[in-house]
């Protein structure tokens, strides 16, 4: 029997519920295994955050953020977590498609750039952009 691949640790920042679920199920969809803790605000992000650093556990693998999210903007979570040398992959998960919004995303420390999706066709490629940051990760599906 082969071993089983670790569980991955995602720490998703999301204001609104139904996305945060939309976005549960794409990660399912991936067929890998991850564990995603949910922060409605980005101070409940880095609460989340001082909570894994104060208990020497793992961070999370991914931290996948909307920007505009109440009490403090994914922006400056992404700035808190590389001032303090985090090494999440952090991805802004955002609406806009702006290469300002983009431009700025990667100035704030984010490894990556993911577009809330609309169609099925920008379901599918999102399903498969987070397949490449899992298999990145060096875990392998169910």
């Amino acid at each position: 029997m082969a071993a089983r691949s670790p569980r991955i640790g995602m720490l998703l920042v999301e204001d609104n519920p139904d996305d945060a679920e939309l976005l549960k199920e794409f990660v399912r969809r991936t067929g890998y295994q991850v564990n995603v803790m949910v922060a409605e605000d980005g101070q409940r992000a880095i609460d989340i955050l001082n909570q894994v650093y104060r208990q020497s556990m793992p961070e999370p693998d991914v931290i996948l953020l909307d920007v505009n999210v109440p009490k403090k903007s994914g922006h400056a979570v992404l700035e808190e977590i590389r001032d303090r040398g985090g090494k999440s992959r952090a991805i802004v998960y955002s609406g806009s498609k702006s290469p300002e919004d983009v431009t700025k995303a990667k100035a704030s420390g984010a490894d990556g750039y993911l577009v809330k999706p609309m169609t099925s066709d920008e379901i599918s490629k999102l399903v498969s952009e987070l397949k490449s940051i899992f298999q990145s990760l060096g875990s392998t599906p169910e």
